[in-house]
């Protein structure tokens, strides 16, 4: 899941606007946070982030320059 964070940051943002954080959280595992300045994911998918196979709905319009790679 990280990995697929990272990359997506990266293929429809700006590499150097990415912006990866790590930290340890009460349950002792850790949490991490991927920034960036590309298009997001709409809230009402957010949930499938976390199901297995699932895909967000494509989407025709993107910020300029996010299809670049």
């Amino acid at each position: 899941m990280l990995d697929n964070a990272i990359t997506n940051a990266l293929r429809h943002g700006h590499a150097e606007l990415v912006r990866i954080t790590f930290a340890e959280n009460d349950a002792h595992g850790i949490d991490f946070m991927v920034n960036d300045d590309g298009i997001g994911i709409p809230e009402h998918e957010r949930a499938l982030l976390f199901v297995r196979f699932a895909e967000g709905r494509p989407r025709r319009s993107r910020a300029p320059d996010s299809a670049r790679r």
